[in-house]
């Protein structure tokens, strides 16, 4: 599973949403850096960049992946977990299945309930529009005009540097993971 590993001291795992990589997290990094004493793992999920999707054909897979791999890279190590989304969906598991060794789980956005047609969510409410984000973003404005209810120049840029580049580079085979962990 490719990662990024970034600092030293107690293991952090950090686990993004589906359909987009590591790179979404990044800007969290200059936060938690500064607390000092982290050692911040960010795993590419399967069928993400640098991970192929391989066999993984449920969200039980990507669980018992990321498993495998916090077992691969800190042993028996206490750690800690944050998922965002889909991630924290899978944070939330790892967390259960893991229970004596993990000091702490924090969840951003997460998901709740996996299957899309069952989920009950207000419409997207677009806060602020720039005509100017939309040409910031370029080729990949409606990706972005998707998911921003802020728009303005520099949140079409950290969507051209953090969100993009996942969704460009995820795997096309990539299924649905839906369902029970």
């Amino acid at each position: 599973m490719h990662a990024v590993d970034v600092g030293t001291g107690t293991p952090l795992f950090l686990l993004h949403g589906f359909g987009v990589d590591h790179r979404l997290l990044l800007p969290l990094d200059p936060v938690i850096g500064a607390a000092d004493g982290w050692r911040r793992i960010y795993l590419d999920l399967p069928g993400t960049t640098g991970t192929p999707i391989g066999e993984v054909a449920s969200t039980r897979d990507v669980v018992d992946a990321v498993e495998r791999e916090i077992a691969e890279r800190i042993g028996d190590e206490p750690f800690a977990v944050l998922g965002n989304s889909f991630g924290a969906m899978v944070a939330r598991q790892v967390a259960h299945d893991l229970r004596p060794r993990v000091l702490g789980l924090a969840t951003l956005a997460g998901v709740f309930v996996a299957e899309h047609a069952r989920r009950v969510v207000p419409p997207q409410t677009v806060l602020r529009t720039d005509p100017r984000a939309s040409a910031t973003a370029g080729a990949a404005a409606e990706d972005y005009a998707e998911m921003a209810v802020v728009q303005s120049v520099e949140s079409a840029r950290a969507f051209l540097e953090h969100v993009q580049p996942g969704l460009d580079a995820a795997d096309a085979r990539q299924p649905l993971l839906i369902g029970c962990v």
